[in-house]
């Protein structure tokens, strides 16, 4: 329980730090050569740990999206059947190290310059239709 309330306020403050960011910054400002060192530096790491969050509470996902993605690639039954059969393993290959490494990103977000690579870059919410 302990660990999910930290969990809980780590997200939450997040958010509230990116909103409390963009608010204190004029848009005139927002290029990245006026940024200085601390915000260049905040900017990726926040990056990094929002990532890290979505890629390790939506990585199962996966496992849904690639069977799908794998079933509409060819046509004909054999090949559909054999497709979600790939899709399937994929999905599940690409959920557990999206998971892995999204909590890996979670943990290591103060250190920005050390970006955990993930399997197609990760999970896409704009693909999956949750953000535009």
């Amino acid at each position: 329980m302990k660990r999910l309330v930290i969990l809980c306020f780590l997200l939450g403050s997040s958010s509230q730090w990116a909103m409390a960011e963009t608010m204190s910054i004029p848009a005139t400002a927002a290029t990245p050569e006026s940024k200085t060192h601390f915000e260049q530096y905040y900017d990726r790491a926040s990056q990094k740990f929002d990532t890290g969050a979505v890629n390790f509470m939506t990585g199962w996902t996966e496992v849904v999206t690639q069977p799908v993605e794998h079933f509409q690639q060819k046509k004909g039954a054999l090949n559909r059947i054999g497709n979600s059969f790939m899709g399937t393993g994929k999905g599940i290959w690409n959920g557990t190290l999206d998971m892995v490494g999204g909590a890996a990103n979670l943990l290591t977000f103060p250190l920005p310059q050390f970006q955990i690579p993930l399997p197609q870059g990760g999970v896409d919410l704009q693909k999956m239709g949750v953000i535009a």
